[in-house]
């Protein structure tokens, strides 16, 4: 069996003692055959099929001074492909040599203006001679470097130094989010920056090693190292980020009377102990206070929370509320975000911290709401603001608790391709709609449920027979035509027309049913130009003293996205019953 360990000694024999697996050298040895640019000057080098023949799994290094001969033929050329060549040649011959080669950071994150301490390591897990010529930094200015010295056999050369970051140092940002999205696009300026999947690291370490007899230039990035009692030693990007990350509503906040409301910040510590002052700035018309909280956080990863009240104008309106924290002798004005999971490196984004002001009269019926998550969305929040009281129904709430309690029944996206017991519930929520409950169905694909995917849903999703189909309406300005305009649902407890589709985003609808019961009534009609129009978007069906709506509309964006009229929608929608 092969091992990646990067830690294991070199012994005679020991396939575990290469960073990147005996393969993944042969792989790269394989690659060069035919094909590596030595081509160029007449043929494939007799340097290189030396190295293939000298190579052997149990001892790699073997190949090396064949491969150092190669690379002083590649250096001499002068072309594209052989300079790119050449930095996967030495990356071969590093491995084949056993060379383990590092910086890391002392943490994951440093401020601009702040300071971080780096450790260098470098090892030979080979007999080859070798001989540390010092290491580089790019990427900062000011960055330090370190000095080299021999690579005797297993015997690592360190090093430490202190990052000192300057002051205007930009803060780490992936390349997409650089620069002011155009709409729902994001803006690129410089199209030939696209391509990598992820930005460069803030700081690569260049080793410069003589081994061999040859020089070669290994490139790593800077990283933090840390050792997890489960999964072992673990890497993270280093990063730039702000001393501080303040976090508002992702919910926009609904202002349904003129009246002040709290509004919370919460301030939390990204790089060290910090201080300062947070502030919110309001647009025209509308008031906060007070004009600034102080703070002052001991340690990374500390917070606290800060309440402000803002007061809303009179008449109906939007706008951005923004938050700022003044620490450092800056000012700042990000939410830092860490994207984790096991499959991916992790990732580190900054959003403004704002969020978005309704002041907007809607009227609302129901006041308790059952809500059974599905893939997620954030349509709980919406219905908070709107002024309901939500619960989460998990499996025990909603296969045995008591339903009677809500006025409406909601079930997020794709919430039946997900929730088991959601389907093994249809029963229950038929009774609950007869005794005069309101459930309200958003959107569910076919995936999932194998070749009886149709029938599976059309038991389970609605109290009539109904498919799900796979149409849906991606042009967000697509004209939505009233079907039914005199309909209670889109006339109490607000008045629905045509204009409340205005300024929706990214989409109208998603997975139309195909066909439905007689019993059901559409209301709504939409189509992407040139395609036929989708009638079943919205759908309403009495069931004994209650009511049933299904809907493919994207409520799930458009409710996040401050788009007044889909809130006035989706409040009739759980009012329904009413």
């Amino acid at each position: 069996m092969l091992v990646d360990n990067q830690h294991a000694s070199a012994r005679p024999g020991n396939t575990a003692q290469f960073p990147h697996g005996v393969l993944r050298q042969q792989a790269v040895l394989q690659r060069f055959d035919g094909q590596h640019p030595v081509e160029l000057a007449g043929g494939r080098g007799k340097s290189e099929d030396a190295a293939l023949a000298a190579f052997r799994p149990e001892a790699p290094e073997r190949a090396v001074p064949h491969l150092i001969e190669a690379r002083r033929l590649m250096a001499a050329l002068d072309h594209p492909d052989a300079r790119r060549k050449l930095e996967e040649l030495d990356e071969a011959i590093a491995a084949a040599a056993g060379l383990w080669l590092d910086v890391s950071a002392s943490r994951t994150w440093a401020a601009p203006g702040g300071q971080v301490e780096l450790a260098m390591t470098a090892l030979n897990r080979s007999s080859l001679p070798a001989r540390l010529l010092g290491v580089a930094l790019e990427g900062m200015r000011g960055a330090p470097s370190f000095s080299g010295g021999p690579l005797e056999y297993n015997q690592p050369q360190t090093g430490r130094a202190t990052l000192r970051v300057p002051a205007d140092e930009p803060l780490t940002q992936p390349l997409q989010l650089r620069h002011p999205q155009k709409g729902n696009l994001y803006g690129i300026p410089n199209l030939a920056e696209v391509g990598p999947a992820e930005a460069p690291p803030v700081l690569t370490a260049v080793f410069r090693v003589e081994i061999a007899g040859g020089e070669i230039l290994v490139r790593r990035p800077v990283e933090h190292r840390y050792v997890d009692r489960v999964r072992g030693e673990l890497t993270r990007p280093f990063v730039i980020a702000p001393p501080v990350s303040l976090h508002v509503s992702e919910t926009p906040l609904l202002f349904r009377t003129s009246a002040a409301r709290p509004v919370a910040v919460e301030v939390r510590a990204v790089t060290g102990a910090t201080e300062g002052a947070v502030k919110l700035e309001a647009p025209q018309g509308w008031s906060v206070e007070p004009a600034e909280h102080r703070f002052s956080l001991a340690d990374a990863g500390q917070s606290a929370t800060v309440t402000f009240q803002v007061t809303p104008p009179a008449a109906p309106g939007r706008g951005v509320l923004r938050a700022s924290a003044r620490a450092g002798g800056r000012e700042w004005r990000d939410s830092v975000v860490r994207i984790e999971y096991e499959h991916i490196p992790p990732q580190v984004v900054l959003r403004p911290a704002e969020t978005r002001l309704l002041r907007e009269e809607i009227l609302i019926s129901a006041r308790r709401v059952g809500y059974v998550m599905g893939a997620g969305d954030f349509v709980p929040e919406a219905l908070r603001e709107l002024g309901c009281e939500v619960e989460l129904l998990d499996e025990r709430r909603l296969t045995q608790g008591d339903l009677s309690g809500y006025d409406a029944i909601v079930t997020g996206i794709r919430a039946f391709n997900t929730r088991a017991d959601l389907r093994a519930a249809a029963g229950r929520l038929r009774e609950y709609m007869e005794r005069g409950g309101t459930v309200v169905v958003q959107y569910n694909t076919l995936e999932g449920f194998g070749p009886d995917a149709s029938d599976s849903l059309l038991r389970n999703v609605g109290p009539f027979p109904l498919r799900t189909g796979r149409s849906r309406v991606t042009v967000e300005e697509a004209p939505v035509r009233v079907l039914l305009p005199d309909h209670p649902l889109l006339q109490r407890p607000n008045r629905i027309s045509a204009k409340d589709f205005d300024g929706w985003i990214q989409e109208r609808a998603l997975y139309f049913p195909s066909e439905w019961d007689e019993r059901y009534e559409a209301l709504l009609e939409t189509a992407d130009p040139g395609e036929p129009p989708q009638r079943g978007g919205l759908l309403f069906a009495r069931v004994g003293q209650g009511a049933y709506i299904f809907t493919s509309y994207a409520w799930w964006r458009q409710l996040p996205a401050g788009v007044t009229g889909a809130w006035r929608i989706f409040a009739n929608l759980v009012s329904g019953g009413k």
